[in-house]
Formats: structure tokens, C-alpha cells, sequence
């Protein structure tokens, strides 16, 4: 029987597995190419198709063209001999990729490699024949890439695993105000952008002094917005429950038939003009 401090020792050890394979990445879930679908695999070269939004297409080999598709092993991709191309464009850093394959022709007659504009980055080829193998490409260097090719002139693709990070969109500007628009183009810091009712191009929450505003949708609980005009508002629209609506208009405030002020809302009118 183990003793209490064997035990603690044990899940200690455990739990500084777990967290080793968590921080190092290799708990990343990668975008997985798996051939589980005839009806996405062309019949002939040069055509693109896709599985889990990444386009691939076969080229050929020295002038030769010669795949084929088998329903075995979930799918399977045979090149005879061919290239199959992947277009990493899009998917952010590389980290690493691993492609299952069996080679049937010898060593060094399947190879998986890495590109950047045409470019060698990484390459390996098979090294064991007969028999299922993984090939690896770690891209320690986050070198930029942008295909990954497939060669063979006698092997079997099952499967590949794309590890990626995603880059970021705003190339490090920021969102703040998680409203999907980097920092650098923000219309209207600290509020959402994307909400523009009266579609003028000009978010709500920064759309000022026009000289005539229209409430064009119903306010939605929580929304904290003012609407402002140097000329009128007219709003024919509810404010539900929760929402906190200010209009400021210059002349005069147009509460038309279909107007609604929901129990637990508020609504404040001047007619002030804008800016005031």
C-alpha cells in the first residue's frame, strides 16, 4: 500500500506533466486535414478545393499528374507520383505541422516541406518504408510561410495537423473597446462602432449635430446612447427595458404613433440644440 506521501508525490508529478505539455503547446488544438470526404477531392490536377476552410490543389511531378482517393483508414490520399499544395495563407504563425503518411517506394521518396514565396524553409522526407510515419516540421523560427507541399512517388496521405497562432489583425494597435475595429481606425474610442442606426457611417455613440436624426431600431436593453441634431429627432421606435436614451435636438422632438417607453428605462429630452 502506498503512503500518503507516495500518493502526494504521484499527483504532484502528474500535475507538472500536465502543466509542461499545456505551457509548451503541445495541448494547441491544430486545424486537422483528414480526407474523410470524397466528394471534396477533385478528379483531376489544378483544381482548388478545400477542407476546413484551407484550399489545396494537386500539381504535378515532373510532368506527371497521378493521385488517387481510398475510403480506408477514414481517407487516404495516395500521390503516384504528385504534389499536394496547401495554402497556409491567412492562418497566422505556423508553429509546427505533422503529417501521417506511409511510403511504399523507400526512404526519401515522400517529402513534406515548408515555403515562403516559393521559398525552402523546412523540409523532411520519410525515413522508415512500409509502415506509418509521422513527419514533423517545427517552425521554431516563426519563419513566415504561406504553403506547405506534400510530394511523393509511392505514398499514402492520411492525415495533417496544422498548428497555428493566429496573428493579430491590428498588428498590435490594439482593440480596446472590443468592438471588432483596431484602435488605429476607431471612429469612436471606448464605444462599439458596428452600431450605426441611422446608417450614416458615423457610430451613435459619436454621431453629433446632425441636422436631422431618425431613431431607426428599437434601443436595447443596456445601450446607454444620445442622440443629438441641430434640427429635429423623430423616432417612431421602443425603448425597451434597461436602456438609457438621451435626445437633444434644436427644434423638436417628434415622438410619432409606435413610440414606447418600457417599464425600466429612461429618457431624457432637450431641446437645447446640439452640443449643449
Amino acid at each position: 500500500m502506498k503512503t500518503l506521501k507516495q500518493c502526494l508525490l504521484q499527483n504532484s508529478m502528474y500535475l507538472l506533466i500536465c502543466c509542461f505539455f499545456s505551457i509548451s503547446g503541445f495541448a494547441q488544438s491544430p486545424i486537422v486535414l483528414s480526407f474523410d470526404d470524397p466528394s471534396m477531392v477533385p478528379t483531376d490536377c489544378n483544381i482548388v478545393f478545400s477542407e476546413e476552410g484551407v484550399s489545396q490543389q494537386f500539381l504535378d511531378v515532373n510532368g506527371t499528374c497521378s493521385f488517387f482517393y481510398e475510403t480506408s483508414n477514414g481517407g487516404e490520399i495516395g500521390l503516384a507520383p504528385a504534389v499536394l499544395s496547401v495554402d497556409l495563407t491567412g492562418l497566422g504563425i505556423i508553429d509546427k505541422i505533422e503529417v501521417d503518411q506511409t511510403d511504399f517506394c523507400g526512404t526519401g521518396c515522400s517529402e513534406v516541406t515548408l515555403l515562403n514565396n516559393g521559398g525552402i524553409i523546412l523540409s523532411v522526407e520519410n525515413t522508415v518504408v512500409g509502415n506509418l510515419e509521422t513527419l514533423i516540421l517545427n517552425n521554431t523560427a516563426a519563419a513566415a510561410v504561406d504553403e506547405l507541399t506534400l510530394i511523393s512517388f509511392e505514398g499514402f496521405f492520411f492525415e495533417i495537423r496544422i498548428f497555428n497562432t493566429v496573428s493579430d489583425p491590428c498588428n498590435g494597435t490594439g482593440d480596446s473597446d472590443g468592438d471588432n475595429v483596431c484602435d488605429a481606425l476607431d471612429q469612436c474610442p471606448g464605444f462599439d462602432d458596428m452600431i450605426d442606426r441611422d446608417g450614416n457611417g458615423v457610430p451613435d455613440y459619436c454621431d453629433f449635430c446632425d441636422d436631422n436624426r431618425t431613431m431607426m431600431e428599437p434601443s436595447q436593453s443596456g445601450d446607454m446612447l444620445t442622440y443629438e441634431a441641430i434640427g429635429q429627432i423623430t423616432s417612431g421606435q421602443t425603448i425597451q427595458s434597461g436602456a438609457n436614451i438621451i435626445f437633444n435636438a434644436g427644434t423638436s422632438v417628434n415622438l410619432i404613433e409606435g413610440f414606447e417607453v418600457e417599464l425600466g428605462a429612461v429618457l431624457t429630452t432637450f431641446i437645447f440644440g446640439c452640443g449643449f
